[in-house]
């Protein structure tokens, strides 16, 4: 019994262990996004402010590479993405900083995710 136990975690430890190394096989979109969930999960717990700011920095990097990429595309439709991102960008840049309550926070992460899911997903239709 234990020893079918600790081989079934063995198993599912390894799986695992494939999904984070297959993270270096994503294209630079996935890359990006996989990263934003890490760090808006992260963002839930209290941290130190300095990691707020590396936050916003790298959010704002990211989506200012959604931007450019948005701006490169020729067939696809994504007008309102390119406002939108603007506007999310314009959130988090850390030059500026808007200060929000942290409850606002978290909801407009979930929001940002969910925006850029989205935007992934209208690009693959295309």
């Amino acid at each position: 019994m234990a020893q079918e136990k600790i081989k079934e975690f063995t198993v599912d430890l390894l799986e695992k262990l494939k999904g984070i190394t297959d993270f270096f096989n994503y294209t630079l979109d996935n890359k990006i996004y996989t990263v934003m969930i890490v760090l808006f999960v992260l963002a839930v717990f209290p941290l130190p402010y300095e990691f707020y700011n590396t936050l916003r920095t790298l959010i704002c990097v990211g989506l200012g590479y959604y931007l450019h990429s948005a701006y490169q595309q020729k067939d696809v439709d994504v007008s309102f993405y390119k406002y939108a991102l603007i506007g999310l960008i314009v959130l988090y840049n850390p030059l500026i900083p808007i200060h929000l309550t942290k409850p606002l926070w978290t909801l407009i992460n979930l929001a940002t995710l969910y925006f850029i899911y989205t935007y992934q997903q209208k690009l693959k239709q295309e």
